[in-house]
């Protein structure tokens, strides 16, 4: 099994510092939506997995200089590929981890089929997931 590092595209802020409810503080809870992808690598379907450190990636997206603590995950939105034969497919992943996100990728229509991201697909929209976090 083969750990593919994930390369995050964006990240959505839903909820920030100036959304706190009862004049929260700077610990309070922030969401976003972490969009990443795995850029061109082979990833195979049951042996190869997607993996982001959320920390890190919330961290080198918000530039704030703050300690990021990642309190959790959920698929938001799944990958949106092309293979070469130019079929269309939709890729989600069952997730695993707690600092980290470990995603092996699975088909659509029953969340447990796994499924190949070949080297020659395009990513037409990378995978999004929820994330809560909190800064210190």
């Amino acid at each position: 099994m083969a750990a593919r590092t994930g390369v995050v595209r964006a990240l959505e802020i839903l909820r920030g510092p100036d959304d706190a409810i009862n004049a929260g503080t700077t610990g309070s809870t922030r969401f976003g939506i972490l969009w990443f992808d795995c850029q061109g690598t082979v990833v195979t379907a049951a042996t190869d997995t997607i993996d982001v450190v959320l920390a890190t990636a919330i961290q080198t997206q918000l530039k704030n200089g703050k300690t990021v603590t990642a309190r959790g995950f959920a698929v938001a939105k799944p990958m949106t590929k092309v293979s070469s034969a130019g079929v269309v497919a939709q890729v989600t992943f069952t997730l695993t981890g707690t600092t980290s996100a470990t995603c092996a990728p699975v088909n659509v229509t029953d969340w447990s089929t796994a499924v190949t991201i070949a080297a020659a697909d395009t990513i037409i929209e990378p995978l999004g997931l929820f994330v809560c976090w909190t800064e210190a």
